[in-house]
């Protein structure tokens, strides 16, 4: 955790196996394919929108389900964030030829002003090919996570550095660190990555999973999925119907309590017996 707490990012080298590395590489390209084709896919990176953002990937497959598990994720959330964090986000991002720089930015919007005391969110990016410069490497500038920084022109990433690495390394920066997606200079290719993005529990989430979850995924979630994801009851938050205690993972209510006087007696609402205070 030095270097996170020293640089705000951390490169960790051979994170993901071989077989991780084609099994999460083949599925993020196959998703890719498949949402373009069917003309849903999201694309950014500049006026001709090369790149790629895959959205929500929790409901795109098993192994984004497998990888939430990874003991990185048990080593270095709960130690940074603590034990109830939650999943902000989880996406992949694939960078094409022909994309701009990224405006530098910090993920720390989620509360306004913007907050340096304290970081409250941390990023776990999965190189699923070798990462370069010249490929689109993440733009980071070190250290730039400590006191009131920030660049003087966002759309400018001179003097920030690539974070480089070999297919099935995992960079893990904080909420604070500026950075950005990087150009990819080449003529083919493609650069994928998966990104997990962590919050501390008493941040709202990005991605507001009980509208974004299809109910047969939300069925096969394992309960530690279902903890990050916001299913479980922490800190008297995150109840159903009024039921915060704590640790209780919660489930769809298909038919809440609704107004139960006598001018509403016949609809469909539950019947039952109805006591204020």
């Amino acid at each position: 955790m030095a270097d996170i707490r020293q640089f705000g990012y951390r490169l960790v080298q051979n994170a993901l196996s071989p077989e991780q590395i084609q099994t999460l590489k083949s599925a993020v390209e196959q998703q890719g394919r498949g949402e373009a084709e069917a003309g849903v896919a999201k694309k950014d990176g500049g006026p001709h929108a090369p790149n790629q953002r895959i959205w929500s990937l929790i409901n795109k497959g098993k192994e984004f389900h497998d990888l939430l598990e990874h003991p990185l994720v048990d080593e270095v959330v709960p130690e940074l964030l603590g034990d109830h964090a939650l999943l902000h986000s989880y996406s992949a991002n694939i960078a094409r030829p022909g994309n701009v720089p990224m405006m530098l930015h910090t993920d720390q919007v989620a509360i306004q002003p913007p907050l340096r005391s304290l970081f409250y969110g941390l990023n776990i990016m999965w190189f699923l090919t070798d990462i370069t410069r010249e490929n689109g490497g993440t733009r980071i500038f070190p250290g730039s996570h400590v006191g009131d920084v920030a660049p003087d022109d966002p759309f400018n990433i001179d003097g920030t550095v690539a974070a480089e690495g070999p297919a099935g390394t995992a960079l893990v920066f904080e909420s604070r660190l500026w950075y950005a997606t990087g150009p990819n200079e080449m003529t083919t290719g493609e650069r994928p990555v998966i990104l997990m993005f962590f919050m501390r529990s008493f941040i709202r989430q990005q991605e507001n999973n009980f509208l974004s979850i299809r109910p047969e995924v939300e069925a096969t979630m394992s309960d530690k999925v279902r903890r990050l994801l916001g299913y479980c009851t922490t800190g008297a938050l995150g109840g159903v119907e009024g039921e915060v205690r704590e640790g209780i993972y919660v489930e769809r209510v298909n038919n809440p309590i609704g107004p139960f006087r006598d001018t509403h007696k016949h609809t469909p609402y539950r019947q039952g017996l109805y006591t204020a205070g």
